[in-house]
């Protein structure tokens, strides 16, 4: 029960690098030193244009801010307990940057505010100070829209200089993190900090009156340092971050080429018993509404 190294790798529902209709979608790490608070830089592209292709992401205790090549928009999706579907079509040039649970405040003081939503960066601009103060430095949601824009692709142009800027495109992500997640003076409390810590260091074995007894403190405060840190109930935030093990199970045994997961697997990850991770599955990996 004792607190583990941080070793939280979020993951989305996906076999191998290319989905229907010839969309690609891949990772990035990002520098060493925002490795604990950056979940990965990621693309998903499509060669060409695509039909009308059904796209699922699901639950994975991040927030994500995307740049949008294709319709020149800066997007931010907030803290989800569901999963969401999306209709693509068209051509499709997305960029992505995958903000860890305990690194979300920094960028966003109140989460909760924007849980289960995607819309503009503007919308949001307002309570965030730090990622305001990015972008203007980088002349606004235009300017980084502008730099990225003759982006093809992360991994046809590895260590090319993006548009004569001096610079790679990983670089240039790596610099914008650092100065929205690194510099300045901490805001996220520390308290709030270890205990997000602990959950996603003890992902399968924890409930809220488990947190509650590590840390001397009640179960209502844990929900409000949970809530403050990461936009979610401290409930849905054990359960997105036990289905997120469930899933690095699933990935584990797929390469080794076993079976589906039984009621061994189940317990060693938390659940009561087989059913309730088979409940867990259907729960997060059923058809959501289209967004």
């Amino acid at each position: 029960m004792g607190s583990k190294p941080m070793d939280f790798k979020p993951r989305q529902y996906m076999y191998g690098d290319f989905l229907e209709n010839g969309l690609v979608y891949r990772e990035y790490a990002p520098a060493p030193g925002l490795a604990d608070l950056v979940a990965c830089y990621w693309e998903l592209f499509a060669p060409g244009t695509i039909p009308p292709t059904w796209h699922r992401v699901v639950p994975d205790g991040c927030v994500d801010l995307l740049v949008d090549l294709q319709e020149e928009r800066l997007i931010v999706t907030g803290p989800m307990v569901r999963s969401m579907g999306f209709y693509l079509h068209g051509g499709v040039r997305t960029l992505g940057i995958r903000i860890m649970p305990r690194a979300v405040r920094l960028v966003f003081p109140e989460p909760h505010v924007f849980q289960g939503t995607t819309g503009a960066v503007e919308d949001v601009l307002e309570s965030s100070d730090v990622l305001r103060t990015a972008l203007r430095d980088r002349g606004g949601s235009g300017g980084v829209i502008e730099l990225f824009s003759g982006w093809s692709g992360v991994q046809e142009r590895p260590g090319k200089e993006d548009r004569g800027s001096g610079i790679t495109l990983k670089t240039e992500l790596d610099a914008l993190m650092t100065e929205i997640l690194l510099k300045g003076v901490p805001r996220v409390d520390d308290r709030a900090g270890r205990i997000i810590g602990h959950i996603l260091g003890n992902p399968t074995a924890l409930r809220v009156s488990d947190v509650a007894d590590y840390h001397g403190i009640s179960e209502k405060q844990v929900g409000r340092y949970v809530r403050s840190a990461t936009g979610m109930g401290t409930k849905s935030f054990l359960q997105v971050v036990r289905f997120q093990g469930l899933l690095a199970e699933l990935d584990r045994q797929k390469r080794r080429g076993q079976s589906a997961p039984g009621v061994e697997t189940a317990l060693e990850l938390g659940y009561y018993d087989q059913s309730h991770m088979v409940n867990d599955l259907r729960r997060f990996l059923s058809p959501p509404y289209p967004g």
